[in-house]
């Protein structure tokens, strides 16, 4: 588990990570990650993810170097989560942070999309609401 004082930081920056965990954790995983981050940042604070898209992860199993990973015969601490059984996806990232862990959804750059490394990588920018308030009752800026 993590270790870190709650409500300490003011930007979290979440790049090329995402897919990795939900991956290895499965949607456990991705729910961890998001607690994680709706608990140590403070109130106004901004998250900054980058993630894959979902093409990507179903290709993730079809990737030589990643196949074994994806076998029967790995054992349990080194084989990946198959993404067909996930429930939750990359596109549903934003309402998940929104209705579960207060977060209101700022904007998307498209920074990431337009470069060389990152296609098809949305970036979204998110607020940290106080306890309770939920995204979209009042203007998130």
């Amino acid at each position: 588990r993590w270790n870190y004082e709650e409500r300490s930081y003011d930007t979290v920056m979440c790049f090329s990570v995402v897919k990795w965990v939900h991956l290895c954790y499965g949607d456990k995983g991705i729910r961890d990650l998001f607690e994680l981050f709706s608990k140590i940042l403070r109130v106004g604070g901004i998250l900054c993810l980058e993630y894959q898209a979902w093409n990507s992860y179903k290709n993730s199993k079809k990737k030589g170097e990643l196949k074994q990973f994806f076998s029967e015969d790995c054992s349990s601490k080194e084989r990946l989560f198959d993404p067909s059984a996930f429930e939750i996806k990359p596109q549903d990232f934003t309402g998940l942070l929104e209705r579960e862990y207060g977060f209101a959804f700022l904007e998307e750059s498209d920074k990431c999309t337009k470069s060389k490394h990152f296609k098809q990588r949305p970036m979204k920018m998110y607020k940290r609401l106080p306890d309770g308030e939920l995204a979209g009752s009042h203007a998130a800026v």
